[in-house]
């Protein structure tokens, strides 16, 4: 393969002052009446002054030395140089140079550690100056002339002219050469003298190291192997590859010295362009170079203006290393010097600027969607929409009415601005928190009515805009809303012969907040003298009743005679069955629920767990019956959840039996039942389950059994006992209704 290449070269040699004497003697070629000189460079790497000789053979006609011929001896200088200043003989002449040499394949060009020996023919027909370099090509042609005329049957032998003429033929076509190998010089440029440098380099990469297998013996296979005028050996073929490696031959011209590093050229584009929705690691584009000897490259990173949003690898790739900063509305291009440098000693490089434009993509807001947050439960879920909201004229500033949830993200680290708006574009008394909270604004609400159509509309920094609708109804009272509240319980809730806690929870409702409580259930219990009677408390049951087939449970179709004309009960005495009930498989709770959908729920069930408890076994035995009673509330509320999942509930810490031991009642479980409570409301209102918060609101805490409880120990009194349910119920259910409820102003 043709080496392309036209340079200058230098080789490091070591001077040497050789002095030639002409020593008598026979020999064909015959004599001379004046003296000839021959001077040239020897190459082999440079050839070292200790220990190199130079010697000029005269050869007979066959191109041998015979025995007694003429011989000479000198020195070289340290370029190589030699000069044979006084021959006393004229024809062909052989010139031998043995010495140690500097290796032109390592860098530095070391001393070789075993010596080497390279000829050249020459003919000497006058008494004149003559020059020959002296190399390993010279010493192939040399080996080559001789095998020629040794190998030849022909009477008389080719002569030693014509010999040389083929070998000199064989040399120059096997390598490609235009001039003799005599007259090159590795310190030289063109092409030819390149050649040199290549075969010669070449030849030591692919010879055995010399402290191994010694380099003159690796010659003697070459020159065998050229004897018949081809180079095809193993040794021939490695050495025709590393001739072909243009990066190989430049390092051999660095080693010797012969040229300097030629530094690589950047030849990529100077402007490059990125979208700035790119993601991290996106390619950019890609850094490109050459370089003259082919040396591998390395691209870097010099100067940034973008503070760090690109990265330069050393492979030349340019990617996104920070898309946060990626803004085409803020910044529209960056400027970067990058570098390309090879991997000598020192390196070569070359720098340039480049710059990369930041393209703008449209972007997109994120959809948005408006939500009723935990903290505003959706109490009238007949009537509301998921989109609708309400809140009383005199909450407090910050009071949270609904929530803007995200969707879709789109960009929306590009949001700038969130607003709540009407219709008209006109200023509303609501806000959007940095919780993307709708809150009532700093003005307050005043005696606003509403309802208001509202849009909470999110801006992005490049003007694009979502919306997502919502009604925020105010109300100044709660005149004209009738929340359905379904009492859930046993006999305390249902309250027999007397007033029952609803009369004084239904009162303040009506009073204080202008509420109209509607109870509802399936179960009639004493009303006088209000007449909203409906709840579902029934005598003697626990949770576990509640989830029970109606048809196991006689108590519920044992209830006494009452007034609701679709619904007459039986009496107990007539079995456990209700005909008036097509499907005894639903449980007590199923068939209440499928009568009317509640919007709050209260709770106070358990005493019946405990009734008949010892009071004595509650170390032993307490625990075990609260787990079983807190277990079936369990699945009362997932029941209620499952019917409604809105529905807002409220259980209670249930009030205390009566410790007098002639009644025998298991009034020290309660305080287990109650502290295990606290428990299970926290378990129900944590992120993994759905639906609104439960209260807990402690009935037990200031009931004293002596004074609050009737002549059974069980039962509320009508005096104190069921007015102070009532009255903590409401206090309990006020922030629910209200939001963070405050006495009205006065009508």
């Amino acid at each position: 393969m043709p080496i392309h290449k036209k340079l200058g070269f230098f080789v490091v040699q070591i001077v040497s002052i050789l002095l030639l004497t002409a020593c008598g003697g026979g020999g064909g070629g015959g004599s001379a009446p004046a003296t000839a000189s021959v001077s040239g460079i020897a190459q082999k790497g440079a050839f070292i002054k200790e220990g190199t000789t130079v010697m000029a053979y005269q050869l007979d006609d066959v191109a041998q030395r015979p025995a007694g011929g003429n011989t000479a001896t000198g020195t070289m200088n340290d370029n190589g140089q030699f000069s044979i200043p006084a021959l006393a003989w004229t024809g062909w002449t052989e010139i031998v140079v043995t010495g140690k040499y500097a290796d032109e394949t390592k860098a530095g060009a070391p001393v070789s550690g075993q010596p080497i020996t390279l000829t050249a023919l020459i003919n000497i027909d006058a008494p004149s100056s003559f020059t020959s370099n002296i190399n390993i090509l010279t010493h192939l042609q040399a080996v080559r002339t001789k095998a020629i005329i040794a190998g030849s049957s022909a009477d008389p032998k080719p002569s030693v002219a014509d010999a040389y003429s083929t070998a000199l033929s064989e040399i120059k076509t096997r390598y490609g050469l235009s001039s003799n190998p005599d007259t090159l010089n590795t310190s030289a440029s063109g092409d030819d003298n390149v050649k040199l440098l290549a075969v010669s380099g070449a030849f030591l990469a692919s010879s055995d190291n010399d402290s191994a297998k010694n380099r003159a013996g690796d010659l003697g296979d070459l020159s065998t192997d050229f004897a018949d005028g081809t180079l095809d050996g193993a040794l021939a073929a490695d050495i025709d590859t590393r001739i072909a490696d243009t990066a190989f031959v430049a390092e051999l011209q660095r080693n010797t010295g012969a040229t300097s590093n030629q530094p690589p050229q950047l030849t990529s584009a100077t402007t490059f362009s990125v979208s700035e929705a790119a993601a991290n690691g996106s390619i950019v584009g890609t850094l490109t170079a050459t370089d003259p000897e082919s040396d591998p490259v390395t691209f870097s990173l010099v100067t940034d203006d973008s503070n760090g949003i690109f990265a330069v690898a050393g492979s030349g790739e340019i990617t996104v290393k920070d898309n946060t900063q990626l803004d085409a509305e803020t910044t529209t291009s960056y400027t970067l010097t990058v570098k390309v440098e090879d991997n000598q000693a020192p390196a070569g490089s070359d720098s340039q600027a480049i710059t990369i434009t930041v393209t703008d993509v449209a972007d997109v807001p994120p959809v948005i969607a408006f939500s009723r947050p935990a903290s505003v439960p959706k109490l009238f879920a007949s009537s509301q929409a998921d989109n609708e909201t309400q809140v009383l004229s005199w909450a407090a500033p910050g009071t949270v009415v609904g929530k803007v949830t995200i969707i879709s993200a789109g960009d929306s680290a590009a949001v700038d601005v969130r607003t709540v708006t009407d219709a008209a574009g006109g200023n509303v008394p609501f806000e959007i928190n940095d919780r993307d909270e709708i809150v009532v604004a700093a003005s307050g609400l005043g005696a606003n009515a509403g309802p208001y159509s509202l849009q909470a509309v999110y801006t992005t920094a490049s003007g694009d805009s979502n919306a997502a609708d919502f009604t925020v109804t105010v109300h100044r009272d709660f005149s004209l809303l009738e929340p359905r509240v379904m009492p859930l319980g046993d006999s305390i809730t249902y309250a027999g012969g007397a007033d029952s806690y609803r009369k004084t929870l239904k009162s303040l409702s009506q009073t204080e907040i202008k509420m109209n409580i509607d109870f509802i259930g399936t179960s009639y219990g004493a009303g006088n003298p209000f007449s909203d009677t409906e709840n579902e408390g029934w005598n003697g049951f626990s949770a576990r009743d509640l989830l029970n087939e109606i048809g196991a449970n006689p108590h519920y179709c044992d209830i006494a005679e009452n007034e609701r004309g679709d619904f007459p009960f039986v009496n107990f005495s007539h079995v456990a069955s209700c005909p008036q009930i097509t499907d005894l498989k639903r449980s007590v709770l199923e068939y209440s629920l499928a009568q009317q959908v509640p919007d709050l729920v209260l709770i106070h069930i358990g005493t019946n767990d405990f009734f008949g408890k010892d009071p004595a076994k509650v170390d032993t035995d307490g625990a075990a019956v609260v787990d079983y009673a807190i277990a079936s509330l369990g699945r009362v509320v997932q029941k209620l959840r499952d019917v409604a999942p809105n529905v807002v509930i409220s259980i209670a810490k249930i009030i205390p039996l009566s410790d007098d031991p002639a009644l025998g009642y298991g009034y020290n479980y309660i305080p287990l039942y109650n502290t295990a409570l606290e428990t299970f409301v926290s378990d129900l209102n944590t992120a993994g389950n759905s639906g609104n918060p439960v209260t807990l609101v402690d009935q037990y805490t200031d009931f004293d059994p002596a004074v609050d409880l009737g002549p059974d120990g069980v039962h509320p009194n009508d005096t104190s006992g069921n007015p102070k349910i009532g009255t903590k119920w409401f206090n309990a259910l006020k922030p629910i209704f209200g939001i963070g409820l405050t006495p009205p102003p006065a009508p």
